[in-house]
Parts: structure tokens; C-alpha cells; sequence
């Protein structure tokens, strides 16, 4: 299992930023926010992601009791899910997903709320097992062109469909999670969201560059 994890603090009034854990002098106006990717959840990493987990969220008390830091938002930026395997299902690894993704919310006092976490797919979440050679073929043959494939995607077709099958158990994840202001019920797994922070209107867009993803993505993302 790996994780990306990181902390950045924006202030609104000069738009500066500090990645990463640095403290910053008090400002009235900010926003701050926790990136975390690559979870990989899978059955076979419990007790390596139970260590992990438990580090961070020890870690971002200690942040929040020190240096004051608080996220308004949480981005997840893909690979939730290690991906469909033989005696682990996506729906159960997505449990997992959401025992990890509550411990993370739990750990700030307030705890964030769920409206306020954002996620977007990754390869590893899409389940292989709903992926048709013949629709690989089509889709990764050398000589298809965009135009050949933005029909299917901007009319919503069944072929369109049919290829997004592959993310149906993230989808169903973010309905059974209560994500609904990621729009789970699009037929493009994209969203676009606006904030009211400090009296300022923020806008936060997710793409899904994950909807293509195939049996044999490694190296060729």
C-alpha cells in the first residue's frame, strides 16, 4: 500500500500558498485542505493499512492540537480500491474505503463532514472483471481518433455505457457513502462543485480520466 498524502493552506486575501505541513501567521480569510491518494484497500493489506491509518490520523491530531490546522476540504485523488481479485470484491474493499475515509474525518474536532470530502477515480478503481476485450481492442487500437469516441461519451450511448460499467462499484461507493454532491448518478462520473467560505465562492471541479482504464494499463497511463 501507498499513500500521497499532503496539507496546503491558501490564504484568500493574497493567494499564497504552503504546501505541505508549514504553519502559517493567522489570517482571517484561509482555506486549507488534506490531499490523499492510493489507498489501495484490500483484504490482504489489513493489517499494513490499520498501521498506516492510525499513524495518520495520530498525526493530524497532533497538527490540529499544535499548529492550528483544520481542513475545510478533503481530496481523495484516486485508487481507493486496489481493484476486483479473486476472494476480494470491490464492494468489500470499498468497506474498507469508508471505515478508513470516516477514522480520517473523525480525527479533526469538529470532524469534517462528509459534503466536504471530494473524490475522483483512479485506475484501481475500476473493476476489471466488467472490462471486455473487444471494447480494449476498440478503444486502444492505434488509429482511433477522438472523434471516433466523443459521440459515445457526449450522447451518453449504450457503448458509452457499457465501458463505464467499469467504475459502477466507485459509483454505487459514493451513493452508499452519501458523496451525492459528487454527483453519482452522472453518466460521466464528472462534477463541479461551489463553495461558500468566508464569504468567498469557491469552485472545485473532478474529472474521470479513469473511465478507459483496461487489463493491461501498466505503464501506459
Amino acid at each position: 500500500m501507498w499513500w500521497m498524502v499532503s496539507y496546503a493552506k491558501l490564504a484568500i486575501a493574497n493567494s499564497s500558498v504552503v504546501p505541505k505541513f508549514t504553519a502559517m501567521p493567522d489570517i482571517a480569510r484561509t482555506v486549507t485542505w488534506l490531499h490523499l491518494s492510493d489507498l489501495h484497500a484490500r483484504k490482504r493489506s489489513d493489517w499494513d493499512a490499520a498501521r498506516v491509518v492510525s499513524t495518520l490520523v495520530s498525526d493530524l491530531k497532533l497538527m490540529q492540537r499544535e499548529h492550528g490546522l483544520r481542513p475545510d476540504f478533503i481530496f481523495f485523488t484516486g485508487d481507493a480500491a486496489f481493484g476486483s481479485i479473486k476472494d476480494d470484491t470491490m464492494q468489500a474493499q470499498y468497506q474498507k474505503v469508508r471505515d478508513c475515509f470516516d477514522q480520517i474525518r473523525k480525527a479533526f474536532e469538529p470532524e469534517v463532514p462528509v459534503r466536504s470530502l471530494y473524490v475522483v477515480p483512479g485506475n484501481h478503481d475500476v473493476d476489471r472483471t466488467e472490462v471486455l476485450a473487444g471494447e480494449q481492442e476498440w478503444l486502444r487500437n492505434p488509429s482511433r481518433k477522438l472523434e471516433d469516441i466523443l459521440p459515445a461519451m457526449q450522447d451518453n450511448t449504450r457503448q458509452w455505457q457499457a465501458w463505464m460499467n467499469r467504475l459502477g462499484g466507485y459509483r454505487r461507493f459514493l451513493t452508499g457513502y452519501g458523496l451525492t454532491h459528487l454527483t453519482p448518478d452522472d453518466p460521466h462520473l464528472i462534477w463541479a462543485d461551489s463553495i461558500e467560505l468566508h464569504g468567498q465562492h469557491i469552485g472545485v471541479v473532478g474529472l474521470n480520466s479513469a473511465w478507459s482504464c483496461n487489463q493491461k494499463d501498466k505503464g501506459e497511463l
